[in-house]
Formats: C-alpha cells, structure tokens, sequence
C-alpha cells in the first residue's frame, strides 16, 4: 500500500487486537463499517497486511450492493 494509514491508528489497533486474541487460540469477530469513502477498505487492506505478516492465512469477500434492502 502507498503512502501511511492516516487518522485510524485506533481503529487498526482495536483490529490487530482481534489478531493477537485469534493467534492466543480466542475466537472472534470484528465488523467494519460505515459510510461510503471513510476508508474501509484501506483499513482493511492493512489489517489484511498485518494478519499476513503474523503468518495468518486471509480470506478475501466483497458485500453484494443492495441499496436499502436487506
């Protein structure tokens, strides 16, 4: 990824968290969220980073675009 994380240290941290509590044997869940354009992927993609360089191995998905309809 180019450039830093810029804003979320807090964020990330909460999520490498969630790394740290899986390596320890913890099982658990983290859910990004929010509107379009706060960064969300970005977020993502350096906790992806992270979550491979502790030698995790990372599943990628994608939300299917629903609009308003759940």
């Amino acid at each position: 990824m180019n450039g830093s994380l810029v804003g979320r240290a807090t964020e990330l941290s909460r999520l490498v968290r969630v790394l740290e509590a899986a390596a320890a044997g913890t099982a658990g869940v983290a859910l990004v969220g929010g509107d379009a354009g706060i960064g969300k992927t970005r977020l993502t993609t350096e906790l992806v980073a992270e979550a491979r360089e502790r030698g995790f191995r990372v599943l990628v998905g994608q939300c299917a675009e629903l609009g308003d309809t759940l």
